[in-house]
């Protein structure tokens, strides 16, 4: 009988042991679970309501008091530059821009394996710092980790365009090939970046290798939307 109790006592110390390290992770997914259909209709740039966004952004601030998963964080700045789009006051704006950059920062930290985060901590600096030269690290990330993603290529030149007297040399030489996928898959959408940020010339300069890529630009560019 005794000896039962023993093993008994063994298992349950063991279990314990296994189940204590991932359990914040376990409460963190429970909390953040119902309200995954949330952050998958804002990947999917779905219109969301403000209660939604409310309640899912206040998920993911508790969660994160349970793991340090850096998914989270970035998952809450996005959230957050959301409201930063959302504010009602300048000031509002700005607080809510400056707690993305910090938890997009943070996330990236510790899961930096993640092109769109690195893309939208850009997004994140530009819209609070206007086109600083930090920028381009941001970019630069995004790219090497998703070099040829189409739904990243775009948004990255557009901000690459807004701060092309700041970016480096070394950086715009690897822009070519960016370009060139632009032309493919939104040339309507660069040609009214390129518009916005007056970078016809510079826009010029990275597709004069292909030919082909350049008259495609010029036909869009010059044609009315």
């Amino acid at each position: 009988m005794k000896q039962r109790i023993l093993v008994l006592a063994v298992a349950i110390c063991a279990s314990v042991l296994l189940i204590v390290p991932v359990w914040p992770r376990f409460v963190s997914g429970a909390i953040t679970a119902q309200h995954e259909d949330t952050l998958r209709d804002i990947a999917r740039d779905r219109k969301v309501s403000r209660a939604r966004l409310q309640e899912t952004e206040t998920a993911l601030r508790v969660a994160r008091k349970w793991t340090d998963d850096g998914k989270l964080s970035q998952s809450l700045g996005n959230m957050r530059f959301i409201a930063a789009r959302n504010a009602d006051s300048a000031s509002a704006q700005r607080a809510a821009l400056t707690e993305t950059i910090s938890v997009l920062r943070e996330g990236l930290a510790k899961a930096p394996a993640q092109p769109y985060a690195w893309l939208q901590l850009a997004q994140a600096d530009r819209a609070r710092n206007g086109p600083a030269a930090s920028i381009e690290q941001y970019l630069s990330m995004s790219m090497i980790l998703a070099r040829w993603e189409h739904r990243l290529v775009l948004p990255r030149l557009e901000i690459a365009l807004a701060a092309w007297p700041r970016l480096s040399p070394a950086f715009k030489s690897r822009l070519p090939g960016q370009f060139e996928r632009a032309i493919d898959t939104a040339p309507l959408a660069l040609a009214r970046a390129t518009r916005r940020s007056f970078a016809l010339r510079a826009v010029r300069q990275m597709l004069a290798a292909s030919p082909i890529h350049l008259e495609r630009f010029g036909v869009v560019y010059f044609s009315p939307d």
